[in-house]
């Protein structure tokens, strides 16, 4: 027979005692605690746990966790995270869409998404929205297709480009006409869109004969006002007012232009005036001027600077604004310049065979005059100036002044002036004697000039004496006076020099000498 310990009686007791003395946790306390969410499903707890029960307490359908209770001495303690909404990931991205989180911040159970599809896009889809459920997104993706537009119906002569029977939104349809003859009806519908509500941007052009309707035109008027019309062509007559101009010289003429008629150029008349570009070119300035237009009769001086020049090279000018709008010298200085081109008269000239360029001002080269010409100044060298090549003339013409000869005369072509290597014949005058010719040269005249002056020497005549001018030789023509000497009879005679020698002869003879 076992006999009960009394210590072990007294323990278990104590023990009975005291569970005895601890209270339950309840439900209520949970649902009206801090701990409680309403995403906590306890729709399967009892009312109330002993001491040391441990309960797991579930989530709603959508949410997930892990949370725990524990009964100790009459109060819950915790264990574990609250519940958290289920996340159903990215819900797809719908070609030609956008959509929007509209219900929730996140992609999580409960939310929504609504798409919305681009401009010229609809909606073919029964819905456009999509849920996060417990299993995921609900439904399929939407779908957006693109706005299709009307069937186009042209005539017969209108070239389409382009799809007109299955044109979907952003598609273009251009039109032409088939015929060169023919231009639209409407230029502006020459390219037509299908919009964003499947609609055409405008009505499809028909294709019409080229005409060309007069305009006003203002400061000017059409010479025929009869016409309304102008077909392919046709000129367009027409006068500018008093102190306008036409705008273009050209006739204006109706021209198919592209996809429309137009009156090529336009026919426009504008106020007479002279135009200046205000930054005027290289090498040109202008004198006190601020403003480039001037009307008719205003001047304008033009300066031009270093190796520039205008109107023949010069260094300035002054121009005039003419009554048609030009000026009476085009205001623009332009780099001073020599043409490579040998100059006339002019045998070798220093340009090598390579250089197209003209000469500028400052340049030399070398030259040689032809036959029959010398360089001015005896030049060498051709130098580039505003005057052109200098010295002017680069060569000059050989030629000799007619020489007057004292002693001859001309007996060939008798001039002023004669040139390179003609030739001048000359006869020696009278009390000379002999002939000569002279040649024109690159330094004057050559040739021997020589005249011969005729001379007679003394003559002695034993039989007489002279009485004139006693010299040892005389010239032509001059006389001598002889007187007879002593003993001879006869007197006195003359004897003249004469081309041959003396002329006359002595008349003295002897006493004794009969005459006959």
């Amino acid at each position: 027979m076992h006999v009960i310990n009394p210590i072990c009686v007294l323990l278990l007791w104590v023990h009975t005692l005291t569970f005895a003395l601890i209270p339950d946790c309840t439900l209520q306390q949970f649902l009206n605690g801090p701990k409680y969410d309403s995403n906590f499903d306890t729709s399967g707890l009892q009312p109330s746990y002993p001491a040391g029960k441990q309960i797991r307490v579930a989530c709603t359908v959508g949410y997930s966790g892990f949370f725990k209770l524990t009964c100790v001495e009459g109060k819950w303690e915790s264990r574990g995270t609250v519940c958290q909404p289920k996340s159903c990931g990215h819900p797809g991205d719908a070609q030609f869409a956008d959509f929007n989180l509209e219900v929730g911040d996140d992609f999580v159970f409960g939310s929504k998404v609504v798409y919305t599809c681009h401009k010229g896009y609809q909606m073919v889809s029964r819905t456009n929205s999509r849920r996060c459920m417990n299993e995921g997104w609900d439904g399929v993706i939407p779908v957006c297709e693109a706005q299709q537009c009307p069937v186009i119906h042209v005539d017969n002569n209108v070239q389409v480009n382009g799809d007109p029977e299955e044109a979907t939104y952003g598609n273009v349809v251009r039109f032409s006409c088939k015929s060169n003859s023919y231009i639209l009806s409407d230029p502006a519908s020459a390219e037509l869109y299908c919009d964003e509500n499947g609609e055409w941007s405008g009505q499809p052009p028909k294709c019409i004969e080229i005409k060309c309707a007069v305009h006003q035109i203002e400061n000017g008027q059409v010479s025929d006002r009869d016409i309304r019309e102008y077909k392919e062509h046709d000129v367009l007559q027409f006068r500018c007012d008093v102190g306008y101009k036409r705008t273009e010289d050209r006739p204006s003429k109706c021209t198919k232009v592209g996809i429309r008629a137009e009156w090529t150029p336009t026919p426009a008349c504008e106020p007479i005036k002279c135009k200046l570009l205000l930054t005027p070119g290289e090498g040109t300035r202008y004198g006190s001027v601020s403003r480039n237009v001037f009307l008719p009769g205003e001047i304008l001086r033009v300066i031009c600077e270093a190796k520039y020049g205008i109107s023949n090279n010069q260094e300035s000018a002054v121009t005039t604004c003419n009554e048609d709008g030009e000026w009476s010298i085009r205001p623009i200085c332009t780099e001073v310049v020599c043409s490579n081109r040998k100059p006339q008269h002019v045998y070798s000239w220093g340009i090598p065979y390579w250089r197209n360029q003209p000469y500028k001002m400052g340049e030399t080269i070398n030259y040689r005059c032809e036959t029959g010409f010398k360089s001015t100044d005896d030049a060498t060298l051709a130098t580039c100036t505003r005057d052109g090549w200098t010295p002017n003339p680069l060569c000059q013409e050989i030629t000799c002044d007619r020489k007057d000869i004292q002693e001859a005369e001309v007996i060939s072509e008798y001039k002023q002036t004669y040139r390179y290597n003609e030739q001048v014949r000359y006869v020696c005058r009278e009390g000379y004697q002999g002939q000569f010719t002279l040649t024109c040269r690159e330094n004057g005249w050559i040739g021997n000039q020589k005249c011969t002056e005729i001379t007679c020497d003394r003559k002695h005549d034993p039989k007489a004496e002279v009485i004139s001018e006693h010299k040892q030789r005389y010239r032509y023509n001059e006389q001598v006076r002889y007187r007879c000497r002593e003993g001879y009879r006869g007197g006195e005679f003359t004897l003249t020099c004469g081309g041959d020698g003396w002329i006359g002869r002595s008349t003295c003879r002897g006493k004794d000498v009969q005459d006959n």
